[in-house]
């Protein structure tokens, strides 16, 4: 803050405009915002190995993929054979070898399948561990996409901090630059009110950002599996290359790699493969046993049996199971279909998100930005010399910070876009994050 009262008038109107001049010039003729990088910054790529290493959810599906595979080979096994302990005895008392129908013997028995229906069963199997290895590839994809989103929202809050810290600054300046003019008669004091106003919104506004920065490290920290307060180094600026795409080519290759897509495809071939057991279950299985027997001094007995189900009550029981087999069928079918229209949806969402923002991107750092650079300049050399009031300097100062903001908010809104546009295609968009 400036203190004149004590200097006669005159002098210290001169000294106020010998000194407006210079602490404008040394503040605002400067870049208004001005980044530099951290000593250790925090690279995506990185990020990425440790989330792909250390990640819960990657974790899980990955052993729920392992769970599936080993049901394969369960699916088509034999089910346990049997063994049977037989005692049969005529009279009170033992007579093995006194009674020609006393005896005591092992019998094994084996129940087989009708010819088809374990390689059946194995095939459904078999479909559903590629369906939880297609899950596993859309968590692993969603993860990445998620942690990418939050590393560019990292960079915003950051690059956000140290825009709000350079206007600070200026507005700390023109504060004092106001009280300055008022105590000599040359200002009014609503424009020392409204620097200060201007400067504790800043103030409330940082101290938003920061707890966002707090948030979103404890996020990323999540999602690779640290502690939540664990330090993490400042984000470097990515500037993803423009994809040279259309909307076209992205659904075309969304619609071929989508593991969405790719696992509702292997629910309904599981779902096929089920309905060709439950047609099949309408023929019978067999119980194959062999036994021995002895009765003592009598000859020894021996035994071979071929048992089979008789499918008496097909309409209520394989019958309806068929029904159900089918209708499960039909139902995956229109998930697929769902599914893949979803696909479609969403690439059409996200290009739209894509082009739209990178043009207003474009807009504001081409078009706005110049021109409110030069408003502000323009309205800082008005100041100056008395010709534009404090409110004109300070709304362009307001509106060139906001300008910023704005650049740095589509630029976050473009690469969150082409994260989960990578999500739905496979497609390495963001550049240089692998």
């Amino acid at each position: 803050m400036v203190f004149l009262i004590h200097w006669p008038v005159s002098l210290r109107r001169r000294l106020v405009y010998f000194l407006i001049p210079i602490s404008l010039v040394g503040s605002v003729g400067m870049p208004v915002c001005s980044f530099g990088q951290a000593a250790e910054p925090l690279q995506l790529s990185e990020l990425i190995q440790e989330a792909l290493t250390n990640n819960p959810e990657i974790a899980a599906a990955a052993q729920a993929w392992a769970a599936a595979k080993s049901r394969i080979s369960q699916a088509g096994a034999l089910p346990d054979p049997m063994l049977s302990l037989r005692l049969q005895n005529i009279g009170p008392s033992p007579s093995i070898g006194e009674e020609e129908m006393s005896m005591a013997g092992l019998s094994v028995s084996q129940i087989v399948p009708f010819p088809g229906k374990r390689s059946l069963s194995e095939g459904a199997a078999l479909e559903e561990s590629r369906q939880m290895e297609a899950m596993l590839e859309e968590t692993r994809r969603r993860v990445l996409a998620e942690l990418k989103r939050l590393y560019f929202e990292l960079a915003l809050v950051k690059r956000s901090e140290a825009m709000v810290d350079e206007i600070q600054k200026l507005l700390k300046t023109l504060t004092e630059t106001a009280q300055a003019r008022y105590s000599v008669g040359e200002g009014i004091q609503q424009d020392v009110f409204r620097a200060q106003t201007e400067l504790t919104r800043l103030t409330d506004r940082r101290i938003r950002l920061d707890q966002e920065e707090k948030k979103v490290k404890a996020a990323i920290n999540a999602v690779i599996l640290r502690p939540p307060g664990a330090a993490l180094g400042d984000p470097i600026l990515i500037r993803s290359p423009k994809p040279a795409l259309t909307e076209d080519l992205f659904e075309s290759a969304a619609t071929a790699q989508s593991p969405m897509i790719r696992g509702s495809d292997r629910t309904v071939a599981a779902k096929e493969w089920m309905l060709q057991m439950a047609r099949r279950d309408r023929l019978p299985d067999f119980e194959l046993s062999l036994g021995y027997f002895d009765r003592g001094r009598f000859e020894s007995l021996y035994e071979a049996m071929v048992s089979m189900n008789l499918p008496l009550y097909y309409r209520s029981r394989q019958g309806a199971r068929i029904r159900e087999a089918e209708a499960d069928l039909a139902g995956a079918r229109e998930g697929l279909n769902q599914d893949r229209q979803k696909v479609r949806l969403q690439v059409s969402d996200l290009y739209r998100e894509i082009t739209t923002s990178d043009r207003l991107r474009t807009l504001i750092e081409q078009g706005l930005l110049p021109q409110a650079r030069l408003s502000f300049e323009s309205a800082k050399a008005g100041y100056e010399v008395g010709k534009v009031d404090f409110l004109t300097l300070l709304n362009n100062l307001t509106s060139l910070f906001e300008d910023e903001i704005g650049a740095e908010e589509m630029r976050f809104r473009y690469q969150r876009a082409l994260a989960e546009m990578e999500e739905l295609t496979g497609l390495d968009l963001i550049g240089s994050n692998h």
